[in-house]
């Protein structure tokens, strides 16, 4: 293999694992978008507490709860 071809395959691994893991933080994210809709929906918890139990930003629960009020 040639060094063209031992750079491109480089680059295409790099691409390959920025790939994987934009994916995992995508379902990483969704599995957080659930656990917050669980936690607005049935506990009725503020928006405040359910930040701090998810672990998010409240500024991200605060725009999926105004989505859940958009949905109803």
């Amino acid at each position: 293999m040639g060094i063209i071809e031992t750079i491109k395959k480089i680059e295409r691994e790099e691409v390959f694992e920025k790939g994987i893991e934009k994916g995992m933080e995508k379902g990483i994210e969704k599995g957080k978008r659930e656990v917050i809709e669980n936690l607005i929906i049935k506990l009725g918890l503020s928006d405040k507490q359910v930040a701090d139990v998810a672990e998010m930003p409240v500024s991200f629960v605060k725009k999926i709860h105004a989505a859940l009020k958009k949905e109803k």
